[in-house]
């Protein structure tokens, strides 16, 4: 099964590292500097059905430049998006930041991290992933 994960951060190293893990893990991904030029951000509700999923994983950084990683997945869930594997990942958490991904159920990593770190959380959710779920087309 082939799995897609967005990479959503500002730093362009970051951001390279990250789609390069998952490029080797054979996954799909789609990177974004911001949050803001996502076709995701842009739609009013979600278009996947019971079987479909946009995703498989979004990784986020917290702070990004328009948008936050924060809101940005707020605004997702409020239009219905169902990925449910989203990690945010900072080099500087304020308190509120921290404890509102931990509300929101999110993964947390903080930067510099450990790829092996992020490959063991990787490998729980691809186990977690339903294998007749559909990728949809965007």
């Amino acid at each position: 099964m082939k799995f897609r994960a967005l990479v959503l951060d500002d730093n362009d190293i970051i951001r390279t590292l990250l789609s390069t893990v998952l490029m080797k893990r054979g996954y799909e991904v789609r990177s974004f500097s911001d949050p803001d030029s996502c076709p995701l951000f842009k739609v009013h509700g979600c278009s996947c059905t019971a079987t479909e999923a946009c995703a498989d994983m979004i990784l986020s950084d917290v702070r990004m430049p328009h948008v936050s990683g924060l809101e940005f997945i707020e605004k997702l869930r409020k239009n219905g998006c169902k990925v449910k594997h989203v990690a945010f990942i900072s080099g500087s958490w304020t308190d509120i930041e921290y404890a509102k991904a931990k509300e929101m159920g999110c993964e947390i990593f903080n930067k510099p991290f450990n790829i092996s770190i992020l490959d063991r959380w990787l490998d729980s959710c691809e186990k977690d992933i339903a294998a007749d779920r559909v990728l949809t087309r965007w």
